[in-house]
């Protein structure tokens, strides 16, 4: 019984500690995605600030060929640049980002949560191992003592036809 208790407890810490790993990783993960959120709201500050300075500079822009165009007595057609491009465009390179940033974070989980699986398989391959080894050396323990006894009884039996024997002869 005692060998039982002490696998069991050895089955405990090695659970134990694995519980303690996995809720480790779990924590760091949670601040890794905390801060690609944090992140990912920045850059929508930025874009949204970028907007801005954009719609700055073309004001900036137009005021100054206008004032080139007094300056030169000449009347210069505005140049056309199409707003809603630009801003698709910017979208578009933020959703890249975005996709871009997901998938790591995907490949990134998808690979830790092999690394644990593996390591969780391994240790429960070892504690069959451990269970089937204590196992064995307690029947080990249950067969010496009935061999011994098989052992006696047939010197007994060999012992008592011998003086059968010697009695009928």
């Amino acid at each position: 019984m005692p060998i039982f208790a002490d696998d069991f407890g050895v089955k405990y810490k090695t659970e134990l500690a694995m519980h303690q790993s996995v809720e480790s990783d779990i924590h760091r993960l949670q601040k890794v995605v905390d801060d690609t959120s944090i992140t990912k709201l920045q850059l929508e500050k930025d874009i949204g600030a970028l907007k801005k300075e954009l719609l700055f500079l073309k004001k900036n822009h137009e005021e100054e060929v206008k004032g080139f165009q007094i300056d030169h007595g000449k009347r210069m057609p505005p140049k056309s640049q199409d707003i809603s491009k630009i801003m698709a465009n910017i979208q578009a390179q933020y959703e890249e980002l975005g996709q871009k940033s997901h998938e790591e974070l995907d490949k990134y989980w998808c690979q830790l949560i092999e690394e644990r699986c593996q390591l969780i398989e391994e240790s429960t391959i070892s504690a069959e191992i451990k269970d089937t080894e204590t196992m064995f050396l307690g029947l080990r323990h249950t067969f010496q003592p009935m061999d011994i006894d098989l052992n006696f009884m047939k010197s007994q039996k060999v012992n008592l036809e011998n003086s059968l024997r010697d009695m009928g002869a």
